[in-house]
């Protein structure tokens, strides 16, 4: 189901993750709503959910839920005045499930197959522990300076970060060739930490030793939205991507951001 809302003005764009088997539905919300071309770059799971129709939202998913036994993933779209409206509802694994995971420490995939091979969960809700925080970074084969235009072609060099608080999922390698034919996304980095901020710092200095060459990519303006204060502060929105570049510096995209964070 998806319902379109063209008079909107949203601010948040929550996300809940729900199983289903034997027993009651199980919850997990997180925020996608930095988004850019239709598409979300940054996914983050909270320590704390800052929403008040957060119950409500689960209320509804519950509804939604009770009809079949799998893992399901609902969106919604919350406005500045704390309203809340159904997006869609999804029963397949989401790209954002890695911060889920990295927050909860539930493999996702392994409990999806679980479910459909007619096994149980091996959690309930009350296993559910959010002890940190995480961010997820979608990497793309695109140019930021010519309207994230796709960029296909083969890889020279690939060095992929590491170290502790870093996820690196991705297919790529050193001599793969990015096809035009399919989504631009080649990684999804992955950062958590007891806190945003050590999730936010590290980061940056996992976007910082991520060399791709070969072909263009989105790193070094993923950089620049790390660094923006509006960002860091938790004030993104579903449209912050298009308030983010009408204030940036016009050179921004041709000349990256060098600086450190403080």
């Amino acid at each position: 189901l998806k319902f379109n809302f063209p008079n909107l003005i949203t601010d948040k764009k929550p996300q809940i993750s729900l199983f289903r088997n034997f027993s009651a539905p199980i919850n997990i919300i997180r925020n996608v709503s930095a988004k850019q071309n239709l598409f979300q770059i940054k996914h983050e799971c909270d320590l704390f959910n800052k929403w008040d129709a957060a119950q409500k939202l689960y209320m509804l998913a519950i509804i939604e839920t009770k009809k079949s036994k799998q893992e399901k993933f609902i969106e919604f779209l919350v406005d500045e005045k704390g309203k809340f409206y159904f997006i869609e509802m999804n029963t397949r694994i989401q790209v954002e499930h890695a911060v889920t995971e990295e927050v909860t420490g539930i493999d996702l995939i392994k409990e999806q197959i679980q479910i459909a091979s007619g096994q149980r969960l091996s959690f309930s809700q009350k296993d559910i522990s959010l002890n940190r925080h995480a961010i997820e970074c979608r990497i793309c084969a695109e140019n930021p300076a010519k309207g994230f235009i796709p960029s296909p072609g083969t890889i020279d060099l690939y060095y992929a970060p590491g170290g502790h608080g870093v996820r690196v999922d991705s297919h790529a390698y050193g001599g793969y060739t990015v096809s035009p034919h399919y989504d631009s996304m080649i990684c999804k980095l992955i950062t958590y930490g007891r806190t945003r901020k050590i999730a936010l710092d590290r980061m940056y200095r996992a976007l910082s030793e991520y060399i791709i060459r070969g072909i263009d990519t989105n790193i070094d303006f993923l950089k620049a939205v790390i660094l923006d204060p509006a960002f860091r502060q938790g004030e993104a929105t579903t449209s912050y991507i298009e308030e983010f570049l009408s204030r940036a510096p016009k050179d921004l995209l041709e000349n990256p951001v060098k600086e450190s964070v403080k």
